[in-house]
């Protein structure tokens, strides 16, 4: 049975070495505060993705602090994180979710549908005690293909919630929604 929406930390324990998971912690006031982290604890078995670095691509000053990168570099990314079609993925981060939830749309953007985000993130992995480590996992690169999914990319390309300024790729001081394709019109929560 494959995950596509949310797991629970029971669940994903009773998994670990089967399943690949990813530390999406990220701060945006303190970019290297995930890796930081990361490296101090994590989930076993777990990789880092880095938000700046390997789910954003390049910065052109019109495109936002994380633009996507292209679905070419993601896979080739993804390549050298050992992933393969049908692997089942589990994201995590902090605790809401919101920087898990970018790898796996990005996973689903680009074919990969078994992935999911870990309920509670790793604050709820840690208050239930179970195990971490600093131990990073050897991995063996694979070769990962992707191509975007036509209809996720017109999906994306078709509103953001940002606000005007943020859609221009301006710093606002409410950034988090700032991961939007470019090209996407502003349609802000108010």
């Amino acid at each position: 049975m494959a995950f596509n929406t949310l797991v629970s930390s029971a669940e994903l324990a009773a998994h670990l070495g089967d399943w690949r998971i990813f530390d999406c912690r990220h701060d945006l006031a303190k970019p290297e505060l995930g890796a930081e982290l990361y490296r101090e604890a994590h989930i076993p078995g777990a990789l880092f993705a880095s938000l700046d670095r390997d789910l954003s691509g390049p910065k052109t000053g019109k495109n936002g602090r994380h633009p996507l990168p292209d679905a070419k570099t993601f896979g080739a990314w993804l390549g050298r994180q050992g992933l393969k079609r049908g692997d089942q993925v589990v994201c995590y981060d902090a605790a809401n979710g919101a920087m898990a939830a970018r790898l796996w749309w990005m996973l689903r953007w680009v074919g990969h549908d078994e992935v999911a985000v870990l309920d509670g993130g790793f604050a709820k992995w840690q208050a239930e005690g179970r195990a971490v480590t600093a131990e990073v996992p050897r991995i063996v690169a694979t070769r990962c293909s992707m191509r975007a999914r036509r209809r996720a990319i017109a999906a994306s390309r078709s509103r953001s919630i940002r606000s005007p300024a943020a859609s221009r790729g301006r710093s606002t001081a409410s950034t988090w929604t700032t991961c939007a394709a470019t090209g996407a019109s502003s349609h802000p929560m108010t």
